[in-house]
């Protein structure tokens, strides 16, 4: 129970999730908070004060672990996927499978179709959500529906004549067969890269679809894909998406439980020497090289250490300079780490490229710990790049050591862009 409160103690005042274990390491509860420091503690307050169903579940609760977020939707995405998964006895919603809706890409069918369920079922089908919000997943369908001619039938069965939606090309109709297989497929694709939120490959596609168009001077058919392309492109700005797959989905939101295997399978993926038990990752945010700000995350054992992070305002850097920013704020953690003998951090991570990479490792050489760990994690294909090697090493997307990175990558990430934010209201 001493190790217990002590954790409470060290909770994060972060948005994320909760999960609480019994003394046989069994989930009993899964939540979702604003605050994570201020909900579970509200959980051990005065007895007067809570339910008999809460009584009940503190009185079982030996160990609670947490997942930070980035938002109060992804928290709810993951709590649902955990609840789903352990079924805690404590957990009364999410557990009858019809919270929240999915959609369905029938790729069991010759000419698939787009299907809403509350169920995912073991069909052959492809499942992109939960969808927690409603008017985003309708939003979702029609925008499909008006971009990509698939076919809207409620049926599998194809009808024996064309309807509305053929005459406003919006169906490709291969219910007369006005369309092969092959055609129809590459739309079915065009649709799973947009679910899967491969925006940049479909793009790309449909630009190459563009230009063979306009090359045929089948101007009209050009100017068609074109503002698909102007639509998808706005759509996208500020939606994301993404398939449900079940093994991958729950490899990744297990939250606390495989943490202990993220880190051991980031040593094994990297070929690090020792277990990155402790992990500082750096970013910087500007706009026009003003108000220039870094930031430091730490993760000890793969969960944040808040208490350890650490914000820069760029001193030398006066213009747009991403790796310039990245060298002073480097430069300044380990010169004074080492001034003050501290002990160095099993890992680097720098949120960029190759080129932030070289200029972060050229801090640690002058510094004269050049045998530090470092590596960093480019956003565009989440390549990772290591100093002195010429080729990225690329991940699996399904593991838990990119997992792993990206949470840290997008942490450094935020909190660099709260510290600027911060400072820019203060001018104001």
């Amino acid at each position: 129970m001493m190790e217990l409160k002590e954790k409470l103690k060290n909770l994060p005042d972060s948005c994320g999730v909760y999960i609480m274990k019994d003394k046989r390491g069994k989930v009993i509860y899964v939540g979702k908070a604003r605050s994570l420091r201020k909900r579970v503690k509200s959980y051990f307050g005065s007895s007067s004060s809570i339910s008999p169903k809460v009584s009940s579940l503190v009185g079982t609760i030996s160990d609670v672990e947490y997942i930070v977020t980035d938002s109060e939707k992804e928290a709810l995405l993951i709590e649902y996927s955990l609840i789903k998964r352990h079924r805690p006895k404590y957990n009364t919603d999410y557990k009858d499978d019809k919270r929240y809706p999915f959609i369905e890409l029938t790729i069991f069918e010759d000419f698939p179709r787009l299907v809403i369920r509350r169920v995912v079922k073991e069909d052959g089908g492809k499942y992109y959500g939960p969808y927690p919000d409603g008017t985003c997943l309708r939003n979702t369908i029609r925008f499909i529906r008006r971009i990509f001619p698939l076919r809207t039938c409620k049926k599998s069965k194809l009808p024996k004549q064309v309807c509305l939606d053929y005459h406003i090309k919006r169906c490709l109709a291969p219910c007369i067969g006005k369309v092969t297989r092959n055609t129809y497929r590459n739309v079915v694709k065009e649709v799973d890269l947009f679910l899967k939120g491969q925006h940049n490959k479909l793009l790309n596609i449909l630009e190459a679809k563009m230009a063979k168009a306009s090359g045929r001077l089948n101007f009209e058919e050009a100017t068609r894909i074109r503002n698909e392309i102007f639509a998808l492109r706005k759509l996208t700005e500020n939606i994301k998406f993404r398939q449900v797959n079940k093994e991958t989905v729950f490899r990744q939101l297990r939250g606390a439980e495989d943490i202990s295997n993220r880190v051991s399978d980031l040593q094994e993926r990297i070929s690090l020497k020792e277990v990155p038990n402790v992990i500082e990752a750096f970013d910087v945010s500007n706009i026009s090289g003003k108000e220039a700000v870094g930031s430091m995350v730490v993760f000890v054992g793969g969960q944040p250490a808040n208490d350890r992070y650490r914000r820069f305002k760029i001193k030398t850097v006066h213009k747009i300079d991403d790796c310039g920013m990245i060298k002073e704020i480097v430069t300044r953690r380990y010169s004074r780490l080492i001034k003050e003998k501290k002990k160095l951090p099993d890992l680097i991570v720098i949120d960029g490229g190759k080129p932030q990479l070289n200029v972060a490792y050229e801090s640690l050489k002058e510094l004269g710990i050049s045998d530090l760990a470092i590596i960093a994690l480019a956003k565009k294909f989440e390549h990772i790049f290591i100093p002195l090697r010429r080729s990225p090493v690329i991940i699996d997307e399904t593991s838990g050591a990119l997992y792993l990175l990206q949470q840290i990558r997008d942490e450094a990430h935020r909190f660099a862009v709260n510290y600027h934010r911060y400072l820019r209201r203060r001018i104001k």
